[in-house]
């Protein structure tokens, strides 16, 4: 249940002012603690969804007959792109490196599985090749 309050901000730091002491230094606290309950730094890591509408590496461009919806991760040692659905991970230092190291992955994958005949893969892999066939457009 979502609890939506119509008050401004002048009237909230009024309401704050009227809270003991203590209290008041433990809000004040909590607001600027970027840990959560568990001690992770929250502002260091944060995951945002990620639509690849074609994968682009090198020379050749994928283009996909549906969105591919991935997570963008952000965390302390740099950013992460994730397709769940696919196996495929990217990384680096910046959000774009994380890009094209999925989208190096992405080819890779793909090309290795479509080289590949179906009785030579493990269940795991054969539906990963099937979905690829799903995904990306043979043109």
């Amino acid at each position: 249940m979502e609890l939506k309050l119509n008050i401004g901000y002048q009237e909230i730091l009024e309401l704050i002012k009227q809270l003991p002491v203590e209290m008041q230094k433990q809000l004040q606290t909590d607001m600027h603690d970027p840990t959560d309950s568990n001690g992770i730094d929250q502002s260091e890591r944060a995951e945002i969804p990620h639509t690849f509408e074609s994968i682009i590496h090198k020379e050749k461009t994928y283009h996909l007959l549906s969105p591919l919806n991935c997570v963008l991760e952000k965390n302390e040692d740099g950013f992460i792109v994730e397709s769940v659905l696919l196996g495929v991970v990217g990384s680096g230092d910046s959000r774009e490196d994380a890009i094209k190291d999925f989208s190096q992955e992405f080819d890779y994958l793909h090309n290795k599985l479509m080289g590949l005949e179906d009785d030579k893969l493990s269940k795991k892999m054969l539906m990963r090749k099937q979905l690829f066939k799903l995904i990306v457009n043979p043109k």
